[in-house]
């Protein structure tokens, strides 16, 4: 439902999509869910859910949950997918990152490589961009060095690197 809403799909089952420009390039992929201003517009992945203003928009992995305005926004995700990116601009710019849960405004909003990380809270990781396996909860948490957490503000790390974690504080 909308102008322009899977105009190219030939094959694809089971999509819906609600919203201008919604998964315009999509031909033949099934099970996409969509709703917002070109949300997922040039999307070629399936089986993912995709609710927001630009969310989603270049999305070519599959499996897929990106909520919020321009979560997992404007990077073409290639990779394995199966990201979860709530909040707006979580994940914006994620490439080839997979398996990555990113929660809260702006959680990761530079990731392009990084996958399974797990980040909770407002702000956090927005320096990220190829970093692997860091869970932690925290806002305003800004940067990474060396595997060395830097924590601004308050914050919760549980890593590998728990020593160097510990020192911070």
């Amino acid at each position: 439902i909308g102008t322009d809403t899977l105009k190219a799909i030939t094959t694809g089952d089971f999509n819906v999509s609600i919203g201008y420009q919604n998964l315009t390039t999509l031909t033949n992929k099934a099970g996409n869910v969509t709703m917002g201003y070109k949300a997922a517009q040039t999307a070629t992945g399936e089986y993912n859910v995709i609710l927001g203003y630009t969310a989603g928009q270049n999305i070519t992995s599959s499996n897929n949950v990106a909520i919020g305005r321009d979560a997992m926004g404007t990077g073409a995700n290639s990779g394995n997918g199966l990201n979860v990116c709530i909040g707006q601009e979580a994940g914006k710019i994620i490439t080839t990152g997979q398996k990555n849960v990113l929660i809260g405004a702006y959680n990761g909003n530079a990731i392009n490589t990084g996958f399974h990380n797990t980040i909770l809270g407002y702000d956090a990781g927005t320096n990220f961009t190829h970093e692997t396996s860091f869970p932690f909860i925290a806002n305003n948490y800004y940067d990474s060095y060396n595997n060395n957490v830097r924590p601004v503000y308050s914050s919760v790390c549980l890593d590998n690197y728990i020593d160097e974690v510990n020192k911070s504080f």
